[in-house]
């Protein structure tokens, strides 16, 4: 599966017959960019291939998670 890495997985993300998945996201991840009606399952956001992406949501949720994975790997990195 197609990946962005960044201090581990960053996102993860594929195309299926009807719909591309975004993987792994929380709903409260999801909930805090308005993704919360694409949430499918645990840790799955689906986005029909008949409907725009949300383009500017998913940018934001991927910012989000740059950030904290980010601070993270600053807070375990030796000094």
């Amino acid at each position: 599966m197609p990946f962005y890495h960044l201090n581990g997985g960053l996102a993860y993300f594929q195309r299926h017959a009807h719909h591309v998945g975004l993987y792994p996201f929380t709903l409260e991840e999801a909930r805090a960019v308005g993704l919360e009606s694409h949430v499918a399952a645990r840790a799955t956001l689906q986005f029909s291939l008949d409907q725009p992406l949300p383009l500017a949501a998913i940018t934001k949720l991927i910012e989000q998670r740059v950030k904290t994975k980010s601070a993270r790997a600053a807070q375990t990195t030796p000094r």
